[in-house]
């Protein structure tokens, strides 16, 4: 039975994941991405961020890798106005206030890559308090 192939870690690693790029610039992955907006207003498909990674070629989590710029940043940005644009096209389609879908544009609307919007503030136990005794010993020698 062959043994598993151990995953190769350091800078050799980052820099064969970096070589394995699925589009060569930000332009060409723009023009990927306006073809799958064009595709969904013709068929009539919702929008949605697994369509797009599937449109793509990749998967989810590449979109995310390049959406924090963990991987191939020189996409970042181009994949951060994909996204802007995904909230944008949920927010007009009225298709997502329908009442079964509701909850749907509502979940995503709380990914923090979508906004991460929240419907309760948070509120943190961390109190810190520091006194200060010197003046009060002072105060107390007169």
């Amino acid at each position: 039975m062959p043994r598993p192939k151990k995953e190769k870690t350091g800078k050799k690693a980052e820099k064969k994941q970096d070589e394995r790029r699925f589009y060569a610039d930000a332009a060409s992955l723009q023009a990927k991405i306006d073809e799958y907006f064009d595709h969904i207003h013709t068929t009539g498909e919702l929008v949605g961020e697994e369509g797009l990674a599937y449109y793509l070629g990749v998967t989810v989590r590449t979109l995310w890798n390049w959406l924090s710029g963990d991987r191939c940043p020189d996409l970042q940005e181009t994949v951060e106005m994909a996204y802007t644009r995904i909230q944008y096209e949920m927010s007009v389609d009225p298709r997502f206030m329908d009442k079964a879908m509701a909850s749907r544009y509502i979940f995503t609307k709380k990914q923090k890559r979508f906004g991460g919007w929240q419907d309760k503030t948070e509120v943190s136990g961390d109190v810190k308090l520091e006194i200060m005794m010197k003046d009060y010993d002072e105060e107390l020698a007169k």
